[in-house]
């Protein structure tokens, strides 16, 4: 199957292990960019690998995004929480994603 790959825990995926992707949007950093935008989809948890995981001491950070055309992917999880998720946009992603719409994703969290 094919995932979608994140660097850190995000409280936003609710501890989803796969997802449907439903849509594939535009965005412009600065142009569409909010303080809400920003808390929700750049805030991770990093040291939490999973919610029965032991390691019970973590910190909440922020991904950096940077200016620019970027794409939101959004999602609907397999515990029926929706969720998005910013990445940087070229023509190639923006094609490769596209054709995943409809399809059920992986959600893989890679925590170091």
């Amino acid at each position: 199957m094919t995932e979608i790959l994140f660097s850190h825990y995000y409280p936003k995926l609710h501890f989803q292990k796969e997802a449907e992707l439903i849509a594939v949007r535009i965005l412009n950093k600065p142009e569409d960019w909010n303080e809400e935008l920003a808390e929700y989809d750049t805030k991770f948890r990093k040291g939490l690998l999973s919610q029965s995981s032991a390691i019970e001491v973590y910190e909440d950070s922020h991904y950096p995004v940077p200016d620019g055309k970027l794409l939101q992917l959004v999602f609907i999880g397999d515990k029926h929480i929706p969720f998005c998720t910013l990445r940087s946009w070229n023509k190639e992603k923006e094609k490769y994603y596209r054709g995943l719409i409809g399809q059920i994703l992986d959600v893989v969290v890679k925590d170091d």
